[in-house]
């Protein structure tokens, strides 16, 4: 919904104008994924596998870790500049803070 607020979508094809900064995305920077892990590590548990919860999950987590670091980080410093670089230096990754992001979206797409 918050992609949606603003005319735009989670995926490459249709970037959002602004940087997304609230809803789940005050406490992580990659709420979907933080999800997915979860998901695995439960799978792996519910069907007691070590492999699943304990090699594949952290393998799967590590290839995202690296697609986030190498393409997709360096496309939204390019797109949004510093109001990015301050909320990915506030914002954990993956595993969600306690307290929520406050700060201010200082910009947008195309400045």
């Amino acid at each position: 919904m918050r992609f949606l607020k603003a005319r735009g979508t989670p995926v490459p094809l249709n970037p959002p104008d602004e940087l997304i900064v609230s809803g789940p995305y005050a406490w992580v920077r990659n709420p979907m994924l933080t999800g997915v892990f979860g998901a695995l590590v439960g799978l792996g548990l519910l069907v007691h596998s070590v492999g699943i919860a304990l090699i594949w999950t952290p393998a799967y987590a590590l290839v995202h870790m690296a697609e986030l670091k190498w393409v997709e980080e360096p496309e939204l410093v390019r797109r949004f500049g510093s109001a990015y670089e301050d909320y990915r230096g506030q914002v954990p990754m993956f595993i969600p803070r306690l307290r929520r992001y406050r700060g201010e979206v200082r910009g947008t797409a195309g400045r």
